[in-house]
């Protein structure tokens, strides 16, 4: 998330919790809670979401988190909403959202204008995979 070093890599250990698309919805998060929490798309048919959490390393042990994408198209002219949030929890997440919480605002921001500009020139482009 440094974007004076934008080919900078970090390791880290993640592990995908969900993936839903309209054409292979998925059951992770039942339909009681899409359509209760005005957090998520609710229409399995409209959205593509991927979610992922942290495992396996010694910062996993205070620091327990879920990171979750959304991106939802509005209507055929191939423009989207897109959307990100993360949960925390442990011991460490109150010293991350102290110390951390506007930069993470930011870099969340920005990662999601960027997500959404590159979804919406591939639509242009001809499709997704274009």
């Amino acid at each position: 998330m440094d974007s004076a070093k934008p080919d900078k890599v970090t390791d880290t250990q993640l592990r995908v919790t969900d993936i839903s698309t309209p054409e292979e919805p998925s059951q992770y998060i039942p339909q009681d809670v899409l359509d209760s929490e005005e957090a998520y798309a609710s229409d399995l048919g409209k959205v593509y979401r991927i979610a992922w959490t942290t495992e396996g390393t010694f910062v996993a042990r205070g620091l327990r988190t879920e990171r979750f994408h959304e991106i939802i198209p509005l209507g055929d002219g191939g423009e989207c909403e897109v959307r990100t949030w993360e949960c925390q929890g442990g011991i460490l997440a109150r010293a991350v959202k102290f110390y951390y919480k506007d930069v993470l605002i930011r870099k969340f921001g920005e990662w999601c204008e960027d997500l959404k500009m590159e979804a919406e020139r591939r639509v242009g482009e001809g499709g997704v995979d274009g």
